[in-house]
Protein backbone atom coordinates (compact mmCIF):
# COMPACT_ATOMS: atom_id res chain seq x y z
CA UNK A 1 0.00 0.00 0.00
CA UNK A 2 1.43 3.49 -1.14
CA UNK A 3 1.68 6.29 0.86
CA UNK A 4 -1.02 8.06 -0.48
CA UNK A 5 -3.50 5.27 -0.23
CA UNK A 6 -2.49 5.05 3.65
CA UNK A 7 -3.12 8.62 4.03
CA UNK A 8 -6.12 8.29 2.02
CA UNK A 9 -7.55 5.55 4.27
CA UNK A 10 -6.78 7.48 7.76
CA UNK A 11 -8.89 10.58 6.46
CA UNK A 12 -11.76 8.36 5.42
CA UNK A 13 -11.28 6.29 9.50
CA UNK A 14 -11.24 10.05 11.14
CA UNK A 15 -14.27 11.38 8.92
CA UNK A 16 -15.78 7.95 9.65
CA UNK A 17 -15.45 8.88 13.54
CA UNK A 18 -15.51 12.36 13.34
CA UNK A 19 -19.49 12.21 14.31
CA UNK A 20 -18.65 10.08 17.03
CA UNK A 21 -15.86 11.98 18.20
CA UNK A 22 -17.95 15.47 18.39
CA UNK A 23 -21.30 13.57 20.09
CA UNK A 24 -18.97 12.47 22.85
CA UNK A 25 -17.30 15.80 23.50
CA UNK A 26 -20.96 17.39 23.04
CA UNK A 27 -22.24 15.32 25.65
CA UNK A 28 -19.62 15.51 28.08
CA UNK A 29 -19.63 18.95 28.20
CA UNK A 30 -23.52 18.89 27.82
CA UNK A 31 -23.04 16.71 31.27
CA UNK A 32 -20.67 19.30 33.10
CA UNK A 33 -23.05 21.85 32.04
CA UNK A 34 -26.22 19.83 33.17
CA UNK A 35 -24.34 19.29 36.77
CA UNK A 36 -22.69 22.31 37.11
CA UNK A 37 -26.40 24.36 36.70
CA UNK A 38 -27.82 21.53 38.91
CA UNK A 39 -25.03 22.52 41.81
CA UNK A 40 -25.90 26.25 40.80
CA UNK A 41 -29.36 25.49 41.25
CA UNK A 42 -29.10 23.83 44.84
CA UNK A 43 -26.88 25.93 45.77
CA UNK A 44 -29.36 29.29 45.23
CA UNK A 45 -31.90 27.11 47.30
CA UNK A 46 -30.24 26.09 50.25
CA UNK A 47 -28.51 29.95 50.32
CA UNK A 48 -32.39 30.98 50.44
CA UNK A 49 -32.95 29.03 53.22
CA UNK A 50 -29.94 29.29 55.23
CA UNK A 51 -30.18 33.20 54.39
CA UNK A 52 -33.95 33.37 56.10
CA UNK A 53 -33.17 31.50 59.22
CA UNK A 54 -30.39 34.14 59.78
CA UNK A 55 -32.36 37.15 59.55
CA UNK A 56 -35.27 36.01 61.20
CA UNK A 57 -32.70 34.66 64.12
CA UNK A 58 -31.49 38.49 64.05
CA UNK A 59 -34.70 39.92 64.15
CA UNK A 60 -35.71 38.10 67.71
CA UNK A 61 -32.22 38.67 69.17
CA UNK A 62 -32.21 42.32 68.54
CA UNK A 63 -35.72 41.98 70.23
CA UNK A 64 -34.46 40.96 73.44
CA UNK A 65 -31.40 43.37 73.43
CA UNK A 66 -32.38 46.51 72.19
CA UNK A 67 -33.72 48.08 75.75
CA UNK A 68 -31.62 48.46 78.28
CA UNK A 69 -33.09 45.90 80.16
CA UNK A 70 -32.82 42.64 78.54
CA UNK A 71 -36.07 40.94 77.36
CA UNK A 72 -35.24 37.66 78.39
CA UNK A 73 -38.36 35.32 79.45
CA UNK A 74 -39.67 33.93 82.80
CA UNK A 75 -39.31 30.29 83.37
CA UNK A 76 -42.51 29.75 84.29
CA UNK A 77 -43.86 30.36 81.21
CA UNK A 78 -43.17 27.25 80.48
CA UNK A 79 -45.70 25.70 82.30
CA UNK A 80 -48.47 27.84 81.29
CA UNK A 81 -50.68 27.17 78.47
CA UNK A 82 -52.54 30.45 77.92
CA UNK A 83 -55.68 31.33 75.63
CA UNK A 84 -55.44 33.82 72.77
CA UNK A 85 -57.12 36.86 74.16
CA UNK A 86 -59.32 38.22 71.51
CA UNK A 87 -56.79 41.54 71.83
CA UNK A 88 -53.36 40.93 72.49
CA UNK A 89 -51.02 43.30 74.50
CA UNK A 90 -46.89 42.83 74.75
CA UNK A 91 -47.53 41.95 78.28
CA UNK A 92 -49.86 39.60 77.29
CA UNK A 93 -49.41 35.94 79.06
CA UNK A 94 -50.15 34.67 75.64
CA UNK A 95 -47.62 37.10 74.04
CA UNK A 96 -44.97 36.50 76.09
CA UNK A 97 -45.85 32.76 75.58
CA UNK A 98 -45.78 33.28 72.04
CA UNK A 99 -42.31 35.05 72.16
CA UNK A 100 -40.39 32.63 73.99
CA UNK A 101 -41.62 30.14 71.62
CA UNK A 102 -41.08 31.63 68.52
CA UNK A 103 -37.43 32.93 70.05
CA UNK A 104 -36.46 29.37 70.75
CA UNK A 105 -37.76 28.05 67.45
CA UNK A 106 -35.80 30.39 65.29
CA UNK A 107 -32.16 29.44 67.15
CA UNK A 108 -33.20 25.72 66.72
CA UNK A 109 -34.38 26.44 63.26
CA UNK A 110 -30.69 27.85 62.51
CA UNK A 111 -28.96 24.75 63.85
CA UNK A 112 -31.19 22.96 62.14
CA UNK A 113 -29.93 24.44 58.78
CA UNK A 114 -26.10 24.72 60.10
CA UNK A 115 -26.60 20.68 61.27
CA UNK A 116 -27.47 19.61 57.46
CA UNK A 117 -24.71 22.07 55.78
CA UNK A 118 -22.48 19.56 58.32
CA UNK A 119 -23.95 16.59 57.03
CA UNK A 120 -23.96 17.42 53.11
CA UNK A 121 -20.74 18.51 51.74
CA UNK A 122 -22.83 19.20 48.92
CA UNK A 123 -25.39 20.87 50.46
CA UNK A 124 -24.26 24.73 50.11
CA UNK A 125 -21.71 24.05 47.24
CA UNK A 126 -21.52 26.88 45.14
CA UNK A 127 -18.62 25.24 43.27
CA UNK A 128 -16.18 27.89 44.59
CA UNK A 129 -13.38 26.61 46.82
CA UNK A 130 -12.55 30.44 48.06
CA UNK A 131 -16.63 30.97 49.24
CA UNK A 132 -16.97 27.95 50.84
CA UNK A 133 -13.97 28.57 53.30
CA UNK A 134 -15.02 31.79 54.23
CA UNK A 135 -18.80 30.07 54.82
CA UNK A 136 -16.99 27.61 57.02
CA UNK A 137 -14.78 30.43 58.87
CA UNK A 138 -18.05 32.56 59.81
CA UNK A 139 -20.03 29.45 60.90
CA UNK A 140 -17.12 28.92 63.18
CA UNK A 141 -17.46 32.25 64.18
CA UNK A 142 -21.27 32.09 65.37
CA UNK A 143 -20.39 28.60 66.87
CA UNK A 144 -18.20 29.79 69.16
CA UNK A 145 -20.19 32.87 70.18
CA UNK A 146 -22.40 30.19 71.25
CA UNK A 147 -20.10 28.01 73.19
CA UNK A 148 -17.04 30.18 74.17
CA UNK A 149 -16.94 30.61 77.96
CA UNK A 150 -14.09 33.20 77.03
CA UNK A 151 -15.97 35.59 75.60
CA UNK A 152 -16.54 37.28 78.71
CA UNK A 153 -13.44 39.01 79.32
CA UNK A 154 -14.11 41.12 82.56
CA UNK A 155 -11.70 39.92 85.81
CA UNK A 156 -14.99 38.82 87.96
CA UNK A 157 -16.78 36.86 85.15
CA UNK A 158 -17.21 34.30 87.59
CA UNK A 159 -19.46 36.38 89.59
CA UNK A 160 -21.63 36.85 85.98
CA UNK A 161 -24.51 34.63 84.86
CA UNK A 162 -24.48 33.00 81.11
CA UNK A 163 -25.72 30.33 79.14
CA UNK A 164 -23.41 28.47 76.93
CA UNK A 165 -24.89 26.12 73.98
CA UNK A 166 -21.68 23.78 73.46
CA UNK A 167 -20.41 22.44 69.99
CA UNK A 168 -22.37 18.96 69.94
CA UNK A 169 -24.87 20.18 72.22
CA UNK A 170 -25.59 22.47 68.83
CA UNK A 171 -25.55 19.81 66.67
CA UNK A 172 -27.96 17.56 68.74
CA UNK A 173 -30.26 20.64 68.38
CA UNK A 174 -29.99 20.96 65.01
CA UNK A 175 -30.30 17.06 64.21
CA UNK A 176 -33.84 17.47 66.44
CA UNK A 177 -35.27 20.25 63.80
CA UNK A 178 -34.33 17.62 60.71
CA UNK A 179 -37.12 15.95 58.94
CA UNK A 180 -37.05 13.84 55.98
CA UNK A 181 -39.57 13.79 53.50
CA UNK A 182 -39.49 12.01 50.35
CA UNK A 183 -35.62 11.45 50.53
CA UNK A 184 -35.08 15.64 51.11
CA UNK A 185 -33.93 16.62 54.24
CA UNK A 186 -35.61 20.03 55.47
CA UNK A 187 -36.10 21.85 58.73
CA UNK A 188 -39.47 21.04 60.43
CA UNK A 189 -41.76 24.17 60.27
CA UNK A 190 -42.98 26.16 63.61
CA UNK A 191 -46.28 24.12 63.86
CA UNK A 192 -44.58 20.32 64.16
CA UNK A 193 -41.78 22.10 66.58
CA UNK A 194 -44.55 23.31 68.74
CA UNK A 195 -45.39 19.72 69.89
CA UNK A 196 -41.51 19.18 70.73
CA UNK A 197 -41.01 22.34 72.62
CA UNK A 198 -44.67 22.37 75.22
CA UNK A 199 -43.54 20.90 78.35
CA UNK A 200 -47.08 20.01 78.99
CA UNK A 201 -48.11 17.48 76.30
CA UNK A 202 -47.74 13.93 77.19
CA UNK A 203 -44.17 13.41 76.49
CA UNK A 204 -42.44 16.33 78.14
CA UNK A 205 -40.76 18.82 76.10
CA UNK A 206 -37.85 17.19 73.99
CA UNK A 207 -34.25 17.19 75.93
CA UNK A 208 -32.38 19.25 73.29
CA UNK A 209 -35.12 22.00 72.86
CA UNK A 210 -35.03 22.42 76.60
CA UNK A 211 -30.48 23.24 76.04
CA UNK A 212 -32.31 25.61 73.32
CA UNK A 213 -34.87 27.14 75.59
CA UNK A 214 -32.67 27.49 79.03
CA UNK A 215 -30.83 30.74 76.63
CA UNK A 216 -33.83 32.66 76.69
CA UNK A 217 -35.11 32.48 80.16
CA UNK A 218 -34.28 34.75 83.25
CA UNK A 219 -31.59 33.58 85.19
CA UNK A 220 -31.75 35.54 88.82
CA UNK A 221 -28.71 33.93 90.53
CA UNK A 222 -25.92 36.46 89.36
CA UNK A 223 -25.99 40.08 89.60
CA UNK A 224 -24.48 40.59 86.34
CA UNK A 225 -25.84 38.62 82.98
CA UNK A 226 -23.45 38.06 79.95
CA UNK A 227 -26.20 36.77 77.42
CA UNK A 228 -26.84 40.07 75.93
CA UNK A 229 -23.65 40.87 74.65
CA UNK A 230 -22.78 37.13 73.60
CA UNK A 231 -26.18 38.17 71.63
CA UNK A 232 -24.39 40.80 70.38
CA UNK A 233 -21.62 38.96 69.09
CA UNK A 234 -24.57 36.48 67.33
CA UNK A 235 -25.92 39.71 65.55
CA UNK A 236 -22.42 40.73 64.08
CA UNK A 237 -21.58 37.11 63.04
CA UNK A 238 -24.81 36.09 61.87
CA UNK A 239 -25.02 39.62 59.55
CA UNK A 240 -21.45 38.58 58.44
CA UNK A 241 -23.21 34.97 57.41
CA UNK A 242 -26.07 37.10 55.27
CA UNK A 243 -23.69 39.37 53.53
CA UNK A 244 -21.72 36.40 52.62
CA UNK A 245 -24.53 34.94 51.14
CA UNK A 246 -26.74 37.53 49.85
CA UNK A 247 -25.22 40.88 50.04
CA UNK A 248 -28.59 42.70 49.24
CA UNK A 249 -30.53 41.32 52.84
CA UNK A 250 -28.10 43.38 55.05
CA UNK A 251 -29.44 46.57 53.83
CA UNK A 252 -30.77 49.11 56.52
CA UNK A 253 -31.41 47.93 59.76
CA UNK A 254 -28.94 44.46 60.11
CA UNK A 255 -26.08 46.58 58.38
CA UNK A 256 -26.80 49.23 61.68
CA UNK A 257 -26.94 46.79 64.12
CA UNK A 258 -23.71 44.79 63.06
CA UNK A 259 -21.70 48.83 63.03
CA UNK A 260 -23.70 49.27 66.66
CA UNK A 261 -22.70 46.41 67.73
CA UNK A 262 -19.07 46.32 66.98
CA UNK A 263 -18.24 49.67 68.11
CA UNK A 264 -19.89 48.70 71.30
CA UNK A 265 -18.14 45.19 71.70
CA UNK A 266 -14.85 46.78 70.80
CA UNK A 267 -14.24 47.38 74.07
CA UNK A 268 -14.79 43.97 76.02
Amino acid sequence: MGKEQIITLMIGIVAGLMPTIIQIVKDFYFETWKTKRAIESDFQRHKNWIVLAAVELCLILRHIVVKDTPDFFDPKLLHTQPSRPATIFPDDLYYRKYYLVVSVYRLSAFLGWLELYRQDITFLNSGEPDKRNYLDGNIEKIRNDLENDKLNRAPDREKWTDALILREEQRAIGETMILSEGGTKIVIGYGKYCDLFNPLTGGGQDYWIEKATNFFLVQESALRDFRPERIKHLIVHLVDLIELLNPERIRGNLSEWRTEYKRSLSGT
